[in-house]
């Protein structure tokens, strides 16, 4: 199994905000290039499916926070990874690691 190694580690963070739920997860804004002009480093995006109802206030509540837990790589994580473009090397590497770890 793989998962962080460090544990203080927060990957996603459930949330409401007001009358919207969802989770919030950090992002490079790199990658969002095309979104430069409309969202700041700190913004929350919500789309219309996340708002449950109007309301009146806009308070930021912590619901859960994301656990650490293992995950395994299997034929069709390793499939679907081969598929979407993943080298081989970097699953033997993952193969390797997890043998070592036994």
């Amino acid at each position: 199994p793989f998962g962080p190694r460090d544990k203080t580690h927060i990957s996603a963070i459930q949330i409401r905000l007001g009358g919207a739920k969802g989770v919030l997860v950090g992002w490079s804004f790199d990658q969002l290039n095309h979104l430069k002009n409309e969202i700041r480093n700190f913004d929350i995006c919500l789309r219309p499916s996340q708002v449950k109802f109007s309301a009146p206030y806009m308070s930021l509540e912590v619901v859960n926070l994301a656990t650490r837990i293992p995950y395994f790589l299997n034929r069709n994580v390793v499939l679907l990874g081969s598929h979407l473009g993943i080298q081989d090397g970097i699953f033997l590497c993952l193969q390797k690691e997890m043998i070592q770890d036994l």
